[in-house]
């Protein structure tokens, strides 16, 4: 692999560009790692063009440090093996980069930050193209309905949403409000194919099966004594988390979820919350609305970034950069800490005692994750590992009966409930059951049998 280290000499980093690991060709880039291989950031040709035509500067001077860059484009693993490109989108829009244009390779990192594969750009939009996921448009006036008609006619899947009922009305009519050359022959190729509209509150309601790449919002922001009136971006905003948090599971695996939060709802008398592996902050919102002073933290800087964005008009919102094997806080700090899906992404001896660490006495830790003791989800983990869709670290880590024991003899009380004994079996039960049906009847076993080892799932509440 081409990697460099902080220290490395402009010579080693050239010589390491000549190293493809797909092609074994020239790649023109290196990867700066750290002494555990995390990456650091990456250097290109051009990277190393522009400082050497710096007045003053000697190439000779220059190491990887000065000439790497720390706002890389990437991938998770589980971002690729999801087909789920919304974080990578939305950065690059964020920056005007069209990334299937500028970017020729792009590094598959696992949870720690370590390199997993690098994937050719070409090979990324093959994958990218062949997903089903749509891009949904907030606001069908001139701007959105004209860019959404403009992406449904090259093929893409568009789902466009407007509050006003009338004008989603007019639109199924082929009515279009605006003015544009061949849209009323464009709208009606499209609509009802590879364009779809909805009203606000029918859009919310609606099932899509999977999760959108990317939203876009093109409502108004009209000027009202001298301010700039955002209500319309701010309820947008709100339809999007909405939908968010509803395409997070399929309804019959959303059980542990709904216990999950149900715990917090008890707790209201506290206050000081940290979330830990926050991710792009796919559980903070309802813990937002429950008014808890919420922390969320992320190893990664992009995911922190993001959320920074999603969570910004939230005054009851903090975010950072951390590790949760070394949490950045005083001792008894916290009144609550919750971790959904996040165990597995450190060490857990370490994240153990840094939690206990930081939580006050008294105070609770909520977990939700998945239970690594049934054979057949240990045998599908395996193979997506051989395939290379997973890191061996992250596997090896996945909670089990072991370590919840183990929790609990630590905070000293501990309540577990586990979910989806028969998760195995859902993909045959779906061909003869409803998804309401299938849940009902997963739940009527998880109560009555409460079958530990083959759960699929499971909730944690321990107190100090």
């Amino acid at each position: 692999m081409n990697y460099v280290k902080l220290d490395s000499s402009v010579k080693d980093v050239i010589h390491a560009m000549k190293y493809d690991p797909i092609s074994k060709l020239p790649s023109g880039f290196a990867i700066v790692v750290d002494e555990n291989e995390k990456v650091l950031g990456v250097i290109s040709d051009s990277d190393i063009r522009k400082q050497i035509v710096l007045p003053g500067k000697n190439p000779l001077d220059l190491n990887a440090k000065s000439l790497m860059r720390s706002d890389f484009f990437f991938l998770y693993d589980f971002e690729l093996e999801n087909k789920n490109f919304s974080r990578l989108t939305s950065l690059a829009m964020a920056r005007k980069i069209d990334v299937k244009t500028s970017i020729q390779f792009i590094p598959i990192l696992d949870s720690e930050m370590k390199i997993v594969r690098v994937l050719h750009i070409t090979d990324l939009i093959q994958v990218w193209e062949n997903s089903e996921e749509s891009i949904i448009i907030f606001g069908l006036g001139f701007v959105g309905l004209t860019f959404a008609l403009s992406l449904a006619e090259k093929g893409k899947l568009v789902i466009g949403v407007d509050s006003d009922v009338t004008n989603i009305n007019d639109l199924n009519e082929l009515n279009p409000r605006i003015y544009e050359p061949e849209i009323d022959g464009i709208l009606k190729n499209t609509l009802g194919s590879t364009f779809k509209i909805f009203d606000t509150n029918s859009y919310l309601a609606k099932d899509f099966g999977t999760s959108p790449a990317v939203y876009i919002v093109c409502v108004g922001t009209p000027i009202h004594s001298g301010e700039i009136v955002t209500s319309q971006i701010e309820k947008s905003i709100d339809s999007i988390i909405k939908k968010k948090i509803q395409f997070q599971t399929i309804s019959y695996l959303n059980s542990p979820n709904e216990y999950y939060f149900s715990l917090f709802k008890k707790l209201s008398s506290k206050k000081e919350l940290l979330e830990i592996g926050a991710g792009t902050g796919e559980n903070t919102n309802k813990l937002l609305q429950m008014n808890f002073n919420v922390h969320a933290i992320d190893i990664s800087a992009k995911s922190v970034e993001a959320m920074n964005i999603i969570f910004s008009k939230y005054k009851n919102f903090s975010s950072k950069v951390a590790d949760m094997e070394k949490l950045p806080f005083d001792n008894e700090s916290f009144d609550i800490i919750c971790s959904a899906n996040s165990l597995s992404y450190g060490n857990h001896n370490l994240v153990m005692d840094e939690c206990y660490r930081v939580l006050k006495k008294k105070g609770y830790m909520i977990i939700m994750d998945s239970l690594n003791n049934n054979i057949i989800f240990k045998l599908n983990r395996y193979l997506k590992y051989l395939a290379g869709h997973r890191t061996k670290s992250t596997i090896d880590r996945i909670p089990d009966i072991n370590l919840i024991d183990r929790y609990i003899e630590k905070f000293g009380y501990g309540k577990v409930r586990y979910f989806g004994s028969i998760t195995w079996a859902f993909p045959f039960l779906s061909k003869i059951m409803s998804e309401i049906f299938i849940k009902k009847f997963s739940n009527w076993i998880d109560r009555k049998l409460n079958v530990k080892k083959s759960a699929f799932k499971f909730v944690l509440i321990l107190k100090k």
